[in-house]
């Protein structure tokens, strides 16, 4: 019977959760029994934190991370895009976007300050990048865009393992007992 169930709350996420969400970053195909070797930790305990985890929200899925360039996507950018006042609600323009370049865009955000959405896009060129903003300006009721093309990407979030300590508000040698720490 777990802490939990005997009336004693843990806290949610605890270190274990935070150090078996880094193990699956960094080793996200190995087995759940090579993770626990590598956390110096039980099986069913890494099993039992990945499982509440997923019941919680936490993990949303497990998913293969992409060189977009080895599959003709070299192109990144990031448009800013003003709506025009009184175009729509911003939850269907969200839809109708996403609708209408589904393996185009890789982000979509709600943003403050002079611009309403910042989306993410991947392109095979900067020509097709050209075409998918006419699309997007013809298509939706846009004000005005600001584009920023991608030259070099040196960290991208699926790339990029949180920082543990800093998470935790801890020293590092108060956790640090495994070497993916």
């Amino acid at each position: 019977m777990s802490s939990e169930k005997r009336g004693r709350k843990r806290e949610f996420p605890d270190v274990a959760h935070y150090k078996v969400l880094r193990a699956l970053q960094r080793y996200g195909r190995e087995t759940v029994a090579s993770l626990a070797k590598i956390l110096k930790m039980k099986r069913s305990t890494v099993n039992d934190r990945i499982a509440r985890l997923i019941d919680r929200g936490v993990i949303k899925g497990f998913t293969a991370v992409v060189d977009f360039e080895k599959i003709g996507l070299g192109v990144t950018a990031f448009v800013l895009i003003e709506l025009e006042r009184g175009g729509g609600k911003f939850e269907e323009i969200e839809r109708a976007l996403i609708k209408k370049f589904p393996q185009k865009i890789r982000e979509l955000h709600r943003v403050s300050g002079e611009y309403d959405m910042l989306m993410k896009v991947r392109e095979k060129s900067l020509k097709e990048l050209g075409d998918l903003l006419e699309e997007l300006r013809e298509s939706f009721p846009v004000k005005t865009t600001r584009t920023l093309a991608v030259f070099k990407s040196a960290i991208e979030e699926l790339s990029h393992p949180f920082d543990l300590e800093e998470i935790l508000k801890v020293d590092a040698l108060s956790i640090r007992n495994t070497d993916i720490l």
